[in-house]
């Protein structure tokens, strides 16, 4: 018995009859997902800065609607009215852009950037993770996260994507449980909380 002759290929071949794609797609994955690879880390912490700033806004929304910390001099009733409807949006706000924030969609770049900027005046958790975004978006290596490029890059590497850590999603319930636990406080009437 021989051995099977080695397949080459037909040099009189016609070039529709040459398969491209196999070898163009593996160019093309290689090519995106080297600039990827590099900014993992900084994906991975832009989602978990953004998702605790979702937990710090809603847990401040709770926290103005509810008069749980109002002492002897309470604010009046306008100011009040204002930070609820503020707090409110914020939260509302961070919750849409951290829908597209987690698929790394550009048009979340500006509103994101709005948001770490309205969080730094909330010294010192606010102050944090709004500096951390801010440096991640603004001062990171080319490509930039959350532009047109990047976004691109996103969809033709779905396999690079990475998870949120449990540590970040335990901070979150925490949060939660603390803005139940504010809602419960809420219920108790004002002369049990406030002892004179």
């Amino acid at each position: 018995m021989t051995a099977p002759l080695p397949q080459i290929a037909n040099p009189y071949a016609s070039p529709a009859t040459v398969d491209w794609t196999s070898g163009a797609d593996a160019v093309l994955s290689n090519t995106t997902a080297d600039p990827r690879a590099r900014r993992i880390n900084a994906e991975v912490s832009l989602k978990q800065n953004m998702l605790c700033l979702v937990g710090m806004f809603s847990l401040l929304a709770v926290v103005s609607d509810f008069d749980v910390l109002i002492t002897a001099a309470p604010e009046p009733d306008y100011v009040r009215t204002a930070m609820e409807i503020v707090f409110t949006f914020l939260a509302t706000a961070s919750i849409v852009v951290n829908f597209g924030v987690r698929r790394f969609a550009s048009w979340t770049r500006l509103p994101l950037t709005l948001l770490a900027f309205m969080s730094l005046p909330l010294v010192p958790v606010g102050s944090v993770f709004g500096l951390l975004i801010l440096k991640t978006l603004h001062l990171g290596k080319t490509p930039r996260l959350l532009t047109q490029e990047y976004e691109q890059i996103v969809r033709a590497t779905p396999h690079l994507n990475q998870r949120t850590s449990f540590l970040t999603w335990f901070g979150v319930i925490l949060l939660i449980i603390l803005a139940i636990s504010i809602v419960y406080l809420a219920q108790i009437p004002a002369e049990l909380r406030h002892p004179r």
